[in-house]
């Protein structure tokens, strides 16, 4: 090989690698961004009802429950048995809860999936990974 041909490949090589860093970073810094816009979205919300979305976080930062998605709104007057694998509200405890859950809705965080009498929501995987970066337990070490 003579030295011609050597300096082209390397000169490619070195464009090929630089152009991969480029485009992983430009990516980087998208998914960056957007997860900014949707935490700030977040915090919007989190400002105009922060007791239930705190009361989230902590409900989904239980082991048992972080993988439930479905919210039952219930009074404890009624006749409602539970539902397994998912959080249950009262609306006795949480005077603002309708008006809340109504805020949510809208912001597409959650959709009513009511099969009878008793309202249901499932809550959407955007939200819940808002909740749970929002109020899930870190490992301090880890982040230094």
């Amino acid at each position: 090989m003579d030295l011609q041909t050597f300096l082209l490949l390397a000169s490619l090589a070195v464009l090929a690698g630089w152009a991969y860093y480029t485009d992983r970073k430009s990516k980087d810094g998208a998914r960056k961004e957007e997860f900014r816009k949707k935490l700030s979205r977040f915090r919007d919300a989190q400002r105009t009802m922060p007791d239930l979305i705190r009361k989230l976080g902590g409900d989904l930062s239980e082991p048992l429950k972080s993988s439930y998605r479905d919210l039952f709104v219930v009074s404890r007057n009624s006749p409602f048995d539970g539902g397994a694998g998912a959080l249950v509200y009262y609306t006795e405890d949480n005077p603002d809860l309708e008006a809340s859950l109504a805020a949510l809705e809208s912001g597409g965080y959650i959709k009513d999936v009511t099969p009878y009498n008793v309202k249901k929501y499932r809550m959407s995987e955007e939200f819940v990974e808002m909740v749970l970066y929002a109020y899930a337990p870190r490992d301090l070490a880890k982040e230094k």
